[in-house]
């Protein structure tokens, strides 16, 4: 097998961050397919600012015609909300029906809580602790 020049030596894990309010850059945004195929997801990566840590990773499901019929639609309005408080956070506006993609990329929010918390798989990530949003949004 040959040799891949490659600069492994500059690469290193970034720790985790300490429980406090950073703030924030969206790095990148993009949808595509979850992995059941079924419906559409958000994939956002978030940059912490004022220190070397793991980048945030979020992803939101979109809901789908099945999530409008099932549940008296609950599920669709909860997969909404959580996209809407992600956009509040950020400043990015909204329409009654919609969002603009474009828009994410370079968002900033500021003073954010941020905490580092074990998933399911044991792994730790840093994650963002969403506020409800103000009456009336």
């Amino acid at each position: 097998m040959s040799f891949i020049d490659m600069a492994m030596d500059d690469v290193r894990e970034k720790g985790m961050a300490p429980e406090a309010r950073y703030d924030l850059v969206v790095v990148s945004a993009k949808v595509g397919d979850t992995k059941a195929g079924d419906r559409k997801k958000l994939s956002v990566v978030i940059d912490i600012l004022g220190g070397e840590f793991e980048p945030i990773f979020e992803t939101f499901v979109f809901p789908n015609k099945k999530d409008k019929e099932e549940n008296e639609g609950r599920n669709n309005e909860l997969f909404i909300l959580s996209i809407k408080r992600f956009l509040y956070l950020f400043g990015i506006p909204w329409e009654a029906s919609g969002w603009n993609l474009d828009t994410l990329s370079g968002a900033t929010a500021e003073n954010i809580l941020v905490s580092c918390q074990k998933g399911d798989d044991g792994v730790e990530r840093n994650k963002i602790t969403y506020p409800r949003l103000p009456e009336g949004s």
